[in-house]
């Protein structure tokens, strides 16, 4: 994989880190890279070129004509994202409460992980735990 650094002559930006995903050159950019977003009871920002908008597709969500996605603790495919997780934390229990759930989320490693198919499943885990069961989301195509 090739790594991005800048090409300005004097620039002091350093080379890019291995993740290529929207967080990772979002932090290192401060927020000026386009992406597309996702917003309503989860927010946040598909992986540039990683993350397809129907990503939530292999979690149950089911889109609406809009992308507008809803899920609910019955459609919720638990085994594709412990799948994901042992992926990422081997032998380690995918987190089953929403404080354990956003304690993972702050990892750096995780919003590179997988395209952000891991991230995308954890926040829509946490939304049914907090919101009764129910997750609904909208994202930009």
């Amino acid at each position: 994989m090739m790594k991005l650094t800048s090409t300005t002559s004097g620039s002091n930006l350093e080379p890019l880190p291995q993740c290529y995903c929207a967080w990772g050159f979002q932090n290192y950019f401060k927020g000026k890279i386009m992406g597309r977003f996702y917003y309503g009871d989860i927010d946040g920002k598909f992986c540039v070129a990683d993350q397809n908008s129907d990503d939530a597709n292999q979690f149950g969500a089911r889109e609406s004509d809009i992308i507008n996605y809803y899920v609910d603790v019955d459609d919720f495919d638990s085994r594709q994202l412990d799948a994901l997780w042992q992926e990422w934390k081997p032998d380690t229990p995918t987190p089953d409460t929403a404080e354990d759930i956003h304690s993972a989320l702050e990892e750096d490693d995780i919003y590179c992980f997988n395209g952000g198919s891991l991230r995308l499943g954890l926040e829509i885990k946490a939304a049914l735990i907090e919101n009764n069961g129910v997750c609904t989301f909208a994202a930009e195509m």
